[in-house]
């Protein structure tokens, strides 16, 4: 019977030792996933920042496009408005402001 009891034992402490090393194994696992669940959810809070930031971003950038063609629509008025007209004479191309013109105006009616 002695005998019997002692090769119990042996596989007990054969189980034992199997289970702990298990236990050892599955123990490492979880913390290997809980690290794995941590990098995940700080990646997940940099993704949710910056889709609002690129958000706001894309906000900003309308407003800068419509702002833009409201100039660019601006400035096709000035150089419209500043062509020559069909029959202008050359000396009047360079008169760009009212001051050009009435300088020109009065130059020549020095000459006069």
């Amino acid at each position: 019977m002695a005998l019997v009891l002692n090769e119990e034992g042996s596989t007990s402490e054969r189980e034992i030792s199997k289970l702990r090393a298990r236990n050892e194994s599955l123990s490492a696992r979880v913390t290997k996933l809980e690290a794995d669940l941590h990098d995940r959810e700080e990646k997940a809070k940099i993704h949710t920042d910056t889709m609002a930031e690129l958000r706001v971003v894309r906000g900003d950038l309308a407003k800068l496009e419509e702002k833009k063609r409201s100039v660019d629509d601006r400035v096709a008025e000035l150089e419209a408005a500043m062509a020559p007209a069909n029959h202008e004479p050359e000396e009047a191309l360079g008169l760009v402001t009212r001051a050009d013109l009435v300088g020109k105006i009065k130059d020549i009616a020095d000459d006069c």
